[in-house]
């Protein structure tokens, strides 16, 4: 097995992650990645321990528009940000 992807329902993603990762198995856990952030944070860390691929299904964070949005965000160009809102509406 090369990669292992998870994709069952968000409260079984902790688990399934972290035998995962206890098996050395590079990991891919579609959103969220945890139910909240002891348990991510728990992942995180056993990934590390393990020196395991670990990565959430953020699939949007790889579009072009997200890069052009960090290169505005990163240089200033609009200030302070203080809020984000998004929908896919």
């Amino acid at each position: 097995i090369d990669v292992v992807y998870i994709g069952s329902v968000a409260d079984t993603h902790f688990e399934l992650a972290k035998m995962c990762l206890e098996a050395k198995k590079p990991t891919l856990v579609e959103k969220p990645l945890a139910l909240n952030y002891d348990e991510a944070k728990k992942l995180v860390e056993l990934a590390r321990e393990q020196d395991t691929f670990l990565m959430e299904g953020m699939w949007s964070r790889f579009f072009p528009a997200m890069k052009k949005a960090r290169s505005i965000v990163d240089s200033g160009e609009i200030g302070d940000i203080v809020c984000v809102q998004g929908d896919f509406g």
